[in-house]
């Protein structure tokens, strides 16, 4: 059996190269972790050899397998326990019945171009569902609400019609992070999450894993942006970034 390697065209080879180094900016994600900027570089690599033929079968099992370890890597608390504790955190902000009235919107926001964000949000809400469906936050009828995030404009015109009071931000969004936050922020909308980078960015709560157990994150400065009130039984349970 015979297999075909295509020919790495020089001038193919010179364009790749190129694009690439002008599509990836290192320097533009050094908020991010090694592991991220190196997921996003191998992702990357992957679409544009592609994209220019210069693949083989092998180099390809190889870039994947790359990709899988380095996703496995990045240890994050899983759905269930993620789920449970932001529901549990949510019931101890003093002034979101006041905030949001009788029925409490929760949107999930994910990237619909990546298969694993999706994979995310459908395993989070459901676990908001499960739990939801059995008892309430503060008293509240809650509506889940997945958003597929096309435009920043597109989200604009969710939240307002869907009157949007608290948005999960699925992982995968890249340098989208800022202009969705600011957003956020323009419309006080809770952000809650379990990428810890997103709350160093300006989210206002996420649930993430330290030495192998689920710690709370909490950036006070956009909960007073938004004029939260956490209870200070949760504030002494978290991590509290300034």
């Amino acid at each position: 059996m015979t297999t075909f390697y295509p020919k790495i065209d020089p001038v193919s080879s010179e364009t790749f190269t190129k694009s690439l180094l002008q599509s990836i900016s290192i320097e533009e994600s050094d908020s991010i972790s090694r592991g991220n900027v190196r997921f996003k570089f191998l992702r990357k690599v992957i679409k544009m050899m592609s994209k220019y033929r210069m693949i083989s079968p092998f180099v390809v099992f190889f870039l994947c397998l790359d990709l899988v370890t380095l996703v496995l890597s990045q240890e994050m608390v899983p759905p269930v326990l993620e789920g449970n504790i932001l529901i549990k955190v949510l019931s101890y902000e003093k002034n979101l019945k006041q905030r949001s009235g009788p029925l409490l919107n929760i949107g999930f926001l994910y990237n619909p171009k990546e298969p694993l964000a999706e994979k995310h949000k459908t395993e989070i809400q459901t676990v908001f569902d499960k739990v939801l469906s059995n008892k309430s936050i503060q008293g509240m009828t809650s509506e889940l609400i997945e958003i597929p995030f096309l435009s920043s404009a597109d989200l604009r015109t969710t939240i307002t019609s869907k009157s949007i009071d608290i948005l999960y931000l699925c992982p995968d969004f890249d340098d989208k992070v800022p202009s969705i936050l600011e957003l956020c922020k323009e419309f006080k909308i809770i952000t809650i999450t379990g990428n810890g980078h997103y709350v160093e960015a300006g989210a206002t709560v996420g649930v993430v894993l330290k030495e192998g157990k689920p710690e709370i994150l909490v950036n006070l400065k956009a909960a007073n942006d938004l004029r939260l009130d956490f209870d200070l039984q949760l504030l002494k349970l978290a991590t509290v970034l300034q």
